[in-house]
Parts: C-alpha cells; structure tokens; sequence
C-alpha cells in the first residue's frame, strides 16, 4: 500500500523523463537536419516513428511531398504481399481433348536468368507437356515504358519494357570473356539481329531506338558483360519460347469461353523470392511486373493504372497523405510520396510479418543490396530501401538502437547539386546518432 501511495508521482516522472529524451532527440535533429549547412539548398524531409512506444518522434517536411525514386517500390512491395499468396502463378491453361491452351499472368521469372535454374517451372512443365500447345494472347493495353519514364534510357537494364508474356527478363545478355572472340547472346535467337560496328574506346553494344537492332564492336582483349532491353510482344516471346523449348507453339486471342473449361495454374517461384530480388538490389523489372501481377490475382486483368488505383482505393485507404502513384518501379518523375506515407506502410509491415522474413528481404546497411556500402556497422542496425535519381535520393526503412527499440524512418531529399554521397554522409550522422542515443 505505501509503494501504491507514491506510483502517481512515479509515473509521472517516467513520463517526464520519457519527454525530456524525445525533446532532446528533437533538438538534435534538427541541429544536424534543418541547421545542417551541407544540406542548406536541397529539400529535405524526415519522419521517425518509435515502434516499440507507436509515436512519432521527429517530423521535418514530412507532410511535403517527394519525388521518391526506388521508394516506390516499398508500395509495390506492400501491394504484392497482399495480393499474392505464397508463390507466383506463371501461368493458367487448360486442356481440351489433345490441346493445352495458355496464357500469361504478367510473371516475370521465366527464364529469367537471375532466378535458379530450379524454378523455372513453367518452362518445364511446357517441354513436358505432350499436347499441342497454344498461346492465348490477353487483351493487355499498358504502353511498354511507363509515364514519365526517360526516352533515353532506352537502351539501359534498368528501363527493361513492361509486358503482358515477359520472356529472359526481357532484356538480352551479352558476354565475351577477355582473350576470347566468342560472345555469347542470351536468347541465342537474338544473336541474328547483331551488325559489326565501328571501333570505340570502349567496347560496346549498341540497340537501335525502335528495333530489335544491336550494333557492336569488341577487340579479341576485351571482357564485356551487359543486359539490353529488347523491344518486345507477346509475338516475339513465343517465337523465343519456341526456340528454347524446341517445341512448336500455336497463337490466338483470349477468349472468355476459355474459362468454362477447368482452369488450372502453373505456379512458379516464391513470391518472397521475387520480391528480395525487386527490393534488396532494386529490380525495376521486377516492380513493375509485379504490379501486372498482382493485377492479374486481384482484377482478373493485366492494368499497371487500374492495380494502383485499387491499392490505394483497398489497400492502403488510411495513407495520412492521397500519394500522386504512377508505376510499380519509381523510374517515373511523376511519381510523388510523403515521408510520413511511407512511414506508416513500414508500420503496416511490421505488424503483418514476422521480423526476420521481413528485414531478409530488404537491403542490409554495410551488408547487402543496395546498401551494401553505405552504414556498416559490427551488426547491421540499417534495413530499408533506397531511391535515387539524378538530384533526388532516400532511404526508408527500419533502425535499430543500442537500447533495443525499432525506429521505422524515411528520409528523403529533392533537388540536391552535389554528388548523393555527400548527402548520404550527412544522413549516416543522423542514423548514427539515433542508434547510439535513442
């Protein structure tokens, strides 16, 4: 009774102390965010959520809306984890007397060569098949790059185009070892399409801005390794599909009668395998992929517009801030998030998966994906996605601090002059400081 006489004052010098501490952190922060003369002439935001206590702690611009890069894909990410189940479905057919008719899901693994060899079971179950096979072509009307894309990134393996039947990543591999003459094209059916080109410096593969066209020029000493997107139809992946396979492959339009027959469905890898691949070294073929899948299971139909509209419609209705969302990868400009959005879909996560399978999937800093190289640590304490375009960058994700807690935080700059280095030096003092003093 007499320890009960004294909890009211107790208490209430917790919850004193507990203010004084998010004060000070506040303090702090602002110091080294708002005050900081390094970071004086870009835009920056930042918002930092206590988990452990499910407050927020610091917010600088965090209402403000960025162009957030790669951060688009935490939305993605979110999206799929509650649109698809455990593995992807690859394909659906049917059988009709000594027929087996197929079509595409939007699934982006098959051969794709950054997935095992061990589950590319769509191809497989096609070359065993003993029926004739035919591709039904689905009404898909997405354009191949998304809004707001770079024209000229064409040409690059990060703007691989979107498709309703992807095929090899759709992108084709180039590599010739060092000493050798030989270059190896990957689908081999694309090595028709390469012409001698001039000498360069530097050797080089080279696609034509509207054709399947690839100009190149190597000495015998030169190494190269490199993806090209290749301009790309649901036509084209057959003709690749059959040339892999060895098997002939009949084409037609979906039909909705198809359905009246039994539909079955050729899942493929994991669905968390697709996405560590999409989020730890940020695959944009992937994300956008990803939301023609999850399109596919939700809507019955392949639409990049319509899947964002329903996630953000279903999905995520309680976002503090209507996002401006335009594609699953973040290459598009157009694209707009506030920190505190993002912020509240990592809360989200954190509440839905179990931590270890959640923090695998993201990037680790000092460790893996795309932070690999920036925020070591003796025991990572960074786990969290990245996003960068010319003059913009964030990271968002989850920090852990010396005494136990878990922050969920994004941070995010627009409009910088310097290298992103400079401004990823800055924000590794802030990520220092909350680990050691929160």
């Amino acid at each position: 009774m007499q320890t009960l006489r004294y909890l009211p004052t107790l208490l209430a010098l917790l919850c004193l102390f507990s203010g004084c501490k998010t004060y000070k952190v506040r303090k702090s922060l602002d110091k080294k965010l708002v005050k900081n003369e390094k970071l004086k002439h870009n835009f920056s935001g930042l918002a930092v959520y206590d988990a452990t206590s499910e407050k927020m702690i610091y917010e600088h611009n965090a209402e403000r809306y960025f162009i957030p890069a790669s951060n688009t894909k935490i939305y993605t990410f979110y999206t799929a984890l509650n649109s698809l189940g455990d593995s992807v479905p690859g394909i659906e057919y049917i059988i009709q007397n000594d027929t087996l008719t197929f079509w595409a899901t939007g699934a982006p693994d098959l051969l794709n060569t950054y997935f095992e060899k061990d589950y590319d079971r769509v191809f497989e179950f096609l070359k065993s098949r003993k029926e004739v096979l035919v591709f039904a072509e689905r009404p898909y009307e997405d354009p191949a790059s998304g809004y707001g894309w770079a024209w000229d990134d064409y040409s690059s393996y990060y703007s691989a185009e979107r498709s309703a039947f992807p095929i090899y990543g759709n992108v084709v591999h180039f590599e010739k070892d060092s000493g050798s003459a030989l270059l190896t094209v990957i689908p081999s059916l694309m090595g028709d399409s390469l012409v001698l080109g001039k000498p360069g410096k530097y050797p080089y593969v080279k696609r034509k801005r509207f054709a399947n066209q690839f100009q190149y020029y190597f000495a015998d000493s030169d190494a190269y390794n490199n993806e090209i997107p290749m301009i790309t139809d649901s036509r084209l992946a057959i003709d690749l599909l059959k040339d892999t396979l060895q098997k002939e492959i009949g084409f037609t339009q979906f039909d909705s009668t198809l359905l009246t027959f039994p539909v079955k469905t050729i899942y493929s890898i994991p669905t968390d395998t697709l996405l560590l691949r999409m989020m730890r070294p940020s695959d944009n073929f992937l994300a956008e992929q990803t939301i023609i899948l999850s399109s596919h299971v939700r809507l019955g139909k392949l639409t990049t517009g319509e899947m964002i509209q329903f996630a953000l419609d279903s999905l995520l209705p309680d976002l503090p801030d209507r996002p401006r969302w335009v594609d699953g990868s973040g290459l598009s400009r157009y694209n707009l998030f506030t920190p505190r959005n993002t912020v509240h879909v990592f809360h989200k996560l954190y509440h839905q998966l179990e931590e270890n399978r959640l923090f695998n999937m993201l990037a680790a800093g000092g460790e893996s994906g795309t932070l690999k190289y920036w925020y070591g640590a003796e025991k990572p304490y960074i786990f969290g996605k990245t996003g960068t375009l010319s003059n913009n960058h964030s990271v968002s994700g989850y920090l852990k601090t010396k005494s136990g807690k878990t922050l969920i935080f994004s941070f995010m700059h627009n409009n910088y002059m310097v290298y992103s280095s400079a401004i990823k030096r800055e924000m590794e003092k802030i990520f220092v400081y909350l680990r050691d003093h929160y």
